[in-house]
């Protein structure tokens, strides 16, 4: 008996844009994702974080939130505001190549000539995985003195301690 695979279709491998399955870690930016910020003013800043599709927006914002705590207090500022702030949520769509795979079985007579022939095929495929990936821009303020404004003014130090512990992340300018 001689077993005969013989693929119909080609087949492509997806690479996953999941990344390594856990969601975006607070770090610099790299192609997984994570925190940047530009200095737009002596004290205004954008304060970026990108997530990767294991990310949920409440991480996004909540990192970025901390990554904005954490520059303020090291630029000696104790307290914040936002004065502009954006959360979205990207999505990709990836269809998975159509796959075909056929198997033929060949039953030999004892000359060795093809008695019978059985061939089962198999489709796999065709199907389409969404990947989410949430963002977050904060446009932000630093104060040296709390401020007297009618906003929400954000203690750097406090988020920083709170945000820090719920993502076990110790900032750097405490």
């Amino acid at each position: 008996m001689k077993r005969i695979l013989a693929p119909l279709a080609l087949i492509t491998v997806t690479v996953g844009m999941a990344g390594c399955g856990a969601p975006t870690k607070y770090e610099p930016t790299t192609w997984r994702g994570g925190f940047s910020d530009i200095q737009l003013d002596t004290n205004v800043y954008r304060v970026t974080f990108e997530g990767n599709s294991r990310t949920n927006s409440t991480r996004a914002e909540d990192l970025a939130l901390l990554r904005s705590a954490e520059l303020s207090l090291s630029k000696g500022y104790p307290f914040f505001v936002i004065i502009d702030g954006k959360t979205r949520v990207d999505q990709t769509s990836v269809v998975n190549p159509v796959q075909t795979f056929s198997n033929t079985e060949i039953k030999r007579n004892e000359r060795g000539r093809a008695k019978e022939t059985y061939t089962s095929t198999t489709t796999y495929g065709g199907d389409t995985t969404t990947y989410s990936m949430p963002s977050t821009i904060n446009t932000i303020m630093l104060f040296h003195k709390r401020p007297d404004m009618n906003t929400v003014i954000y203690d750097a130090k406090l988020l920083c301690n709170s945000l820090g512990a719920k993502y076990q992340v110790t900032c750097a300018a405490r």
